[in-house]
């Protein structure tokens, strides 16, 4: 089961490691989905949901997450105190977010989790930045990370 943690930002400013909603994915294994086995729905999704929420964080607005955030995730993301201190961290090292692009899907081993990675753009940073959205097997948001980028998760 996926653990959901706060915000962990790095002191140094040079690399953000933070998450603000945080799925442990790199404790698990990982399969690339070839782009043909890519639900197109759920990836329109995730791609929604992460466009909305940092875009809102943009404006200083911090949304309440609705349906589209699975149950426990909402209960332990959706104070708004929580996620200004995430989006000032962000602001800090990294500045307002301007896009994002898709990259890739990968499943968890055990197919519980599929994570849709991003290519983000913010303000202040010139190296591209992951914005990583993790839906469970319902198609809910389980997990949301803003860190920087690796090719291989």
């Amino acid at each position: 089961m996926l653990h959901s943690i706060r915000l962990r930002a790095s002191t140094l400013g040079l690399v953000l490691a933070a998450a603000l909603f945080s799925a442990g994915c790199g404790k698990r294994g990982f399969d690339k989905l070839p782009e043909e086995q890519v639900d197109a729905a759920r990836k329109h999704s995730a791609e929604e949901m992460g466009t909305k929420i940092l875009s809102a964080w943009a404006k200083d607005e911090y949304p309440l997450l609705g349906e589209e955030a699975a149950p426990g995730f909402r209960r332990a993301h959706n104070e708004e105190d929580a996620q200004r201190v995430s989006d000032k961290a962000l602001e800090k090292d990294l500045g307002n977010f301007k896009s994002m692009t898709y990259v890739e899907t990968v499943r968890s081993k055990d197919g519980k989790f599929e994570v849709y990675r991003f290519k983000g753009s913010f303000e202040k940073s010139e190296a591209p930045n992951e914005v990583r959205v993790v839906l469970d097997t319902q198609g809910k948001l389980t997990g949301f990370w803003i860190k920087p980028w690796k090719d291989q998760i």
